[in-house]
């Protein structure tokens, strides 16, 4: 009877064991999916939270890319400006220098009219002083002719050759100081008196633009004095 029960009892232990062992299983699987679950929800959370703290950099980045974009546009502007700046300093000195030639020609025909003006005065001086020195040597000669004449003939002429010497009053040449250069008038304070007309005709802005730092809309003249608009 003993045996019976003990008999008995064997498969409720078996089985007891068994549930025991599906429980632990069971329990395990639970334990591992609720890992995995936390495994994944901590790893979105850490790629969300790496992706937040990347968000700066990404800000860095996308600032440093418009800074080269702006770097490259600015290294070709200022190709450009200097390319435009050169040229209009060319042309303002081509200004300068033609103003420069003009004045210089104006000058030069100022020299060459006076020389023109003054070299026909000693034209004239010296056509009227050879006049009167052949007047002069014809009288001279005539004289000369008479005193060494005969006697009785220059006596008879006497009163009239003393008369043709006492009316004889040829004029002292005149001074042609007077023709020459007026040098100083052409040399005096020569580059002083050229810049300073040159600046009557310079107009001076005590105000300009900058290019640089004009609004967008907004176009500087080539001589920095004024804005138009686009």
């Amino acid at each position: 009877m003993r045996e019976k029960r003990c008999a008995e009892s064997t498969p409720s232990l078996e089985v007891k064991r068994r549930r025991e062992v599906m429980d632990t299983a069971a329990n395990d699987d639970d334990k591992n999916t609720t890992f995995t679950s936390l495994q994944f929800t901590d790893s979105a959370a850490a790629k969300e939270k790496l992706k937040t703290a990347l968000k700066p950099l990404q800000v860095k980045l996308r600032i440093f890319q418009e800074f080269q974009k702006t770097s490259l546009h600015t290294g070709e502007h200022i190709n450009f400006q200097v390319q435009y700046t050169e040229g209009r300093i060319k042309e303002e000195f081509v200004k300068l220098r033609q103003s420069l030639c003009n004045e210089e020609a104006a000058r030069k025909k100022a020299l060459r009219e006076e020389e023109e003006q003054k070299s026909q005065i000693l034209r004239e001086k010296i056509e009227k002083m050879s006049k009167e020195m052949s007047s002069l040597s014809a009288t001279i000669t005539a004289i000369e002719e008479e005193i060494t004449a005969e006697d009785a003939i220059f006596l008879q002429n006497y009163d009239a050759t003393l008369k043709r010497i006492s009316q004889c009053k040829p004029s002292d040449p005149e001074d042609i100081s007077g023709v020459l250069i007026n040098v100083p008038k052409h040399l005096s304070n020569l580059k002083f008196t050229v810049l300073q007309k040159m600046q009557k005709t310079v107009k001076y802005t005590p105000v300009t633009f900058n290019p640089n730092t004009a609004h967008c809309n907004l176009v500087v003249s080539d001589d920095l004095t004024s804005v138009r608009g686009l």
